[in-house]
């Protein structure tokens, strides 16, 4: 009977131990499935984080590329701004000048016709009325009335145009040139 005693007790015993056993083989094995999906969760942030650190940083980029994109905008438009400011006097210019210098090129045509007709009127082989009537054909054909009244405006016209530029000290005269 004590050896039935004894048996009952290492056989409870026993049950106890392998229970025992089996419950901690059981929790080993419940924290090593939660140590995986707290490495897999770990690993999972870090992939979230370095994909916001890589979306801050892309839109970083962006806003530093846009801003040096609105710069260039307004370097542009302020390009054209003073490209109006400069062209717009200077295409004024440009015009006085070229009519400028059609002009005084019929002035000096008109002129040597001049000079041949005084010669050959000082050398007698034009009559003093065919002169005039030919000095008057001079000129009409070089329009020198229309020239002598809007070369001085043309003048006064590139000179005010030149003052127009920007950072140009050059005021125009008060009265045309004469």
């Amino acid at each position: 009977m004590l050896h039935a005693l004894f048996f009952a007790y290492i056989l409870g015993q026993g049950r106890v131990a392998h229970r025992n056993y089996w419950q901690a083989v059981h929790d080993t094995e419940s924290l090593r499935r939660s140590a995986a999906a707290a490495e897999l969760a770990k690993i999972a942030a870090d992939a979230t984080n370095l994909q916001l650190r890589n979306e801050s940083a892309h839109r970083a980029k962006m806003e530093i590329e846009l801003r040096q994109a609105q710069k260039l905008e307004a370097i542009g438009r302020l390009a054209a701004g003073i490209a109006h400011e400069i062209n717009t006097p200077v295409q004024f210019i440009s015009d006085s000048c070229q009519f400028l210098g059609d002009g005084i090129e019929q002035l000096g045509r008109a002129l040597d016709r001049h000079r041949r007709i005084t010669a050959e009127l000082a050398d007698g082989r034009l009559a003093a009325p065919d002169a005039l009537a030919e000095l008057a054909r001079a000129d009409e054909e070089s329009d020198l009335a229309y020239l002598r009244d809007n070369l001085p405006g043309a003048a006064a016209l590139a000179l005010e145009g030149l003052g127009r530029l920007p950072g140009s000290s050059l005021r125009p005269r008060s009265s045309p040139i004469p």
